[in-house]
């Protein structure tokens, strides 16, 4: 059986688990091939030697293929599958079964194909009891597989060719050597095939199933951990299979709240009139991907989430078969960015005077229409420009040394520039040139602007109130509260005295931004704006640094207990 194997992997893409037709087919051709050879080879010798008479070359030749081919045909198979024990029948309620199962089978081959029913019971037809062995062989294969199929099959060729050698079983000892189509060898090559037929098709069915149930918890735990939020959505069902931790993070919505796709629709958009314009969008895109076999083009619309909260999210799908996977990314910080930035424009429009916008490099990324006019460059042309190229030495202007190092340590610069203009003239303004920074101190925006030099004091006081001060309540900003702070510490030190500086956080804020809107959140910002300035001097300073953040400034403090009497006033008239 060893040579057989090297042989059947040397000439044939043979795969020694038996793992597909055309590794039986290999099997059963090199088989009969080597049983052709042997009979041949012992035929003629036998022949040769004269053991034999011509006539019997033939019942010679046909005994000996037999023996061969089915040794090869049957055993092989058996000794391949079998080189690998299967340990999941060690389990305890499996091994009872597998021994009362194969013990049964026993017991059916040694009544019925080795004959010991038909000793016992003469008068009895059990001869016509073997091919009961069919099923019997089904149940193995369908229930433990190759190894099932193998030990029956084994069993059974020896059980058969032992009952017909003594006489009593399913076959007679005639029917040994003759080649009639009933034959025991047609028996046996028809429980062989059909051992292996039925057992490679269970298992590989059963592989398949195995495989795909793998691949979906696969693609599930990929689709768990991806960092973008995603749902699966079945098409067949209407029903959502899977929403990852990214979308439960991002909307708030976890599967229980998720069954059916109505329920996201009527969730996510409670306004009927919005959601009907939403899921029209969405068919539309859906339809025109479908039709033109691309990508959906995003769908970008404003939510409400779980706990009242708007995002507006970019939506977009993948279909694979009767699946949906929907992908979301939230773009809200971006949105609210643009929106602030239309009015910004607006605002930077409306001035009247050349307004300018870079990056920390000093590269243009915005210009109103009256700087365009003074330059000459255009809206796209000006992009690739940076602020240092425009600026120009002419008579009466300096050599600009000290911008770049006044941004870095005040954050402004003021004076006269020419300007290089797109034509090779020269305009002669005033810059005035202030740096915005994030939370981190961090330059974000450096916001310019050039006017007349004659109307320069009057927008210098403009570009200075919009660095220092609040838009929205009017109070100083971090920048202006921190010069404040030291000045404040200077007088202090000065005149021996003491000053107080308070921070105050507005509670449970963002609950008023998300139920009530925005709207309502900036009015009760002025309004407590107003009622801190109401409750202290004119020489204290009241600054908001962040969205509901606020510090005060006391100077002058004869002794630390009079700030009790302030913070007792602030608390009365909130």
């Amino acid at each position: 059986m060893r040579s057989l194997y090297h042989l059947l992997t040397r000439a044939f893409p043979f795969n020694r688990n038996l793992s597909s037709f055309v590794d039986i087919a290999s099997l059963v051709l090199l088989s009969t091939f080597l049983g052709l050879c042997s009979g041949l080879i012992d035929a003629t010798i036998i022949y040769k030697m004269g053991l034999a008479e011509a006539g019997q070359f033939q019942a010679i030749f046909y005994t000996w293929f037999i023996g061969d081919f089915f040794g090869a045909a049957f055993f092989t198979p058996v000794f391949l599958v079998w080189r690998n024990f299967p340990k999941d029948w060690l389990r305890p309620l499996k091994l009872y079964e597998v021994l009362i199962f194969f013990g049964l089978v026993f017991l059916f081959g040694q009544g019925v194909l080795f004959g010991w029913l038909n000793i016992q019971y003469e008068d009895t037809d059990f001869i016509n009891r073997g091919y009961l062995i069919l099923p019997i062989l089904l149940i193995a294969a369908m229930r433990y597989g190759r190894h099932g199929a193998m030990l029956v099959l084994a069993m059974t060729v020896i059980q058969s060719i032992l009952g017909a050698y003594d006489g009593h079983g399913f076959f007679n000892r005639n029917m040994m050597n003759d080649p009639a189509p009933i034959s025991i060898w047609v028996f046996l090559s028809l429980i062989g095939l059909l051992s292996l037929m039925i057992s490679l098709l269970i298992e590989n069915n059963q592989a398949k199933k195995s495989d795909l149930v793998r691949a979906e918890g696969r693609f599930k735990e990929i689709v768990e951990r991806i960092p973008v939020s995603m749902a699966i959505f079945d098409i067949d069902q209407r029903d959502m299979n899977l929403v990852n931790d990214a979308y439960t993070n991002l909307t708030g919505y976890t599967i229980d709240d998720l069954h059916k796709s109505d329920d996201w629709w009527s969730l996510a958009y409670p306004n009927p009139t919005y959601r009907e314009e939403i899921e029209r969008m969405w068919d539309e895109r859906v339809h025109e991907s479908r039709q033109m076999n691309t990508p959906m083009v995003p769908v970008e619309s404003w939510i409400v989430c779980k706990k009242g909260e708007k995002k507006y999210i970019s939506w977009g799908s993948v279909s694979a078969g009767d699946k949906f996977a929907i992908y979301g990314i939230d773009l809200t910080e971006r949105k609210k960015n643009e929106d602030l930035l239309k009015i910004t424009s607006s605002v930077y429009q409306a001035i009247g005077e050349a307004v300018f916008i870079t990056n920390p490099k000093n590269e243009f990324l915005l210009v109103n229409d009256v700087f365009t006019g003074i330059t000459g460059y255009s809206k796209n042309k000006i992009t690739d420009l940076n602020l240092q190229s425009l600026l120009v030495k002419e008579e009466g202007a300096s050599a600009y040394s000290d911008l770049l190092p006044a941004l870095d340590s005040v954050g402004h610069w003021e004076g006269q520039v020419w300007i290089k203009c797109s034509d090779g003239t020269n305009y002669l303004g005033f810059l005035s040139l202030f740096s915005a920074l994030d939370d981190r101190g961090n330059v974000r925006q450096r916001v310019g602007l050039i006017s007349r030099v004659t109307d320069q004091k009057k927008y210098r006081e403009i570009i200075t109130r919009q660095a220092n001060y609040d838009a929205l309540t009017g109070l100083p900003n971090r920048r202006l509260f921190l010069d404040r702070v030291d000045e404040s510490i200077k007088r202090a030190d000065r005149s021996k005295n003491n000053f107080a500086l308070l921070f105050v956080d507005l509670d449970h804020f963002k609950d008023i931004n998300d139920t009530s809107g925005h709207d309502v959140g900036d009015e009760i910002l002025r309004r407590v704006s107003e009622r801190f300035k109401a409750e202290v001097r004119e020489s204290d300073t009241v600054a908001r640094i962040g969205g509901d953040e606020f510090t005060i400034i006391l100077n002058d403090l004869e002794h630390p207990k009079n700030l009790d009497k302030v913070l007792l006033g602030i608390t009365d008239r909130f």
